[in-house]
């Protein structure tokens, strides 16, 4: 049963209603507020006014009888503990890549700024407060985002484990910047055709396949002899080169989605052409983990000193020259050390030749469900998304349909008095 023991004094004697004063008369909060948690541990909690004292108590016990009791000290737990707790839980869920990005997010925009803060003194205005921070920092809408999404993932824990009685990051307060929707535009072919030419020649085909197939970079990378069907006219996209902080893996493509593209003519002949004069050589790496089991494959494109090819390196020393002959970005500006630095690209990268490839199997009349499968994606939700914009004009379909052949317009008979008859079928 709870109750309120006064702290100042003390009974003479047991049962003596007399009291005298104790040694800590006069010093710090009196009453001290007395209750049975759930599992039936005595809690104290001191306060000035013994009002206060005796509704805290009596609060704590109606709590712990509904089964909605919460430890008043149990949120003293600081932030960069249950973060620590919440990294080791999400890991075996997702692949390694994703919990380097967690990693980063939480190291870099969460942990500076609530990891020494008590769980029960974080409130929505402060989550509100640091995402707007970070937005008027210039971070785009999607990180911000992301570090949203970690935030109120290391809160859920803490909500779990009873720490706190809400999550404060997940009110109508704290709310995730919109980005602004950018649709993809589709380069021409003459603009292609120039970007495939400024690559070095044994990078070529690379370029021609991945804007023909739709491949995303690191299956381009990761693409393999065994994985061209000639006869059949068929890539299977089985894998991928991914990095992992400083280590390279195979791993399956985005979302784990193995997929099946059609191999066009032009982009048989530049592979046929491509391994006639550039050999494939097996690639061993660890498969989906720097610890895997490690797996080997005959990759089409490497280095010409032998080494697979490193998104990073790829993307200044081969892609972005490329841009340049083709006059799509400026030529790079010498920085103070001598080193030759391009702009940053954010509309120009290697995926313009996915979107590419999106724009001619619509402009070609290819379903966008057909589309989704050649593209990788986990729902047409998301091809809709992006390439929605690139279908035909609906208006144009629609006059298509009404002038097909399931609609027939009928004429319009004459009387002998030029008055118009009943109308009649365009066949008679």
């Amino acid at each position: 049963m709870g109750h309120t023991k006064d702290l100042w004094t003390r009974p003479v004697t047991r049962g003596s209603k007399d009291r005298v004063r104790t040694a800590r008369y006069g010093k710090g909060k009196r009453w001290l507020a007395c209750w049975l948690n759930p599992n039936n541990e005595e809690k104290t909690k001191a306060f000035a006014r013994k009002e206060d004292a005796n509704a805290h108590w009596r609060d704590m016990e109606s709590d712990r009888d509904r089964g909605e009791y919460h430890d008043p000290t149990a949120g003293k737990v600081l932030l960069d503990t249950i973060a620590q707790r919440w990294l080791t839980l999400i890991e075996p869920a997702l692949d390694p890549n994703s919990i380097i990005e967690y990693r980063r997010r939480y190291t870099l925009h969460v942990k500076p700024k609530f990891g020494a803060r008590r769980v029960d003194s974080i409130r929505p205005t402060d989550v509100q407060a640091h995402l707007a921070a970070l937005s008027a920092g210039g971070m785009s809408a999607s990180l911000v985002g992301s570090v949203c999404s970690v935030i109120q993932g290391v809160l859920d824990v803490a909500l779990a484990d009873t720490l706190i009685k809400s999550n404060p990051a997940r009110t109508k307060i704290v709310k995730r910047p919109k980005g602004e929707e950018k649709r993809p535009t589709a380069w021409s072919n003459d603009r292609v055709f120039r970007i495939v030419d400024g690559h070095p020649e044994h990078l070529r085909a690379l370029a021609l396949t991945c804007a023909l197939t739709g491949l995303r970079q690191g299956e381009m990378f990761g693409l393999s002899e065994e994985d061209v069907d000639f006869d059949a006219g068929l890539i299977r996209v089985n894998r991928q080169i991914k990095r992992l902080g400083k280590h390279f893996v195979f791993a399956l493509p985005k979302s784990d989605l193995t997929r099946t593209v059609p191999l066009s003519s032009a982009a048989a002949q530049a592979l046929r052409l491509h391994i006639v004069q550039y050999p494939p050589t097996p690639e061993i790496l660890p498969w989906e983990k720097p610890a895997g089991r490690p797996v080997a494959h005959r990759i089409l494109f490497r280095w010409r000193d032998g080494r697979h090819i490193r998104a990073s390196d790829f993307n200044e020393r081969v892609w972005k020259p490329a841009l340049v002959l083709a006059g799509v970005i400026p030529p790079p500006e010498r920085a103070k050390s001598g080193r030759l630095l391009h702009g940053r690209q954010t509309e120009s990268g290697m995926h313009q030749l996915r979107h590419f490839y999106a724009s001619l199997m619509l402009a070609g009349g290819v379903g966008i469900n057909e589309l989704a499968g050649y593209l990788g994606h986990k729902d047409v939700a998301t091809t809709l998304k992006w390439y929605s914009h690139m279908l035909a004009d609906s208006h144009t379909r629609a006059r298509a349909a009404l002038d097909g052949p399931l609609f027939k317009p009928r004429s319009v008979s004459r009387n002998s008095d030029g008055t118009e008859g009943h109308p009649q079928s365009a066949t008679g």
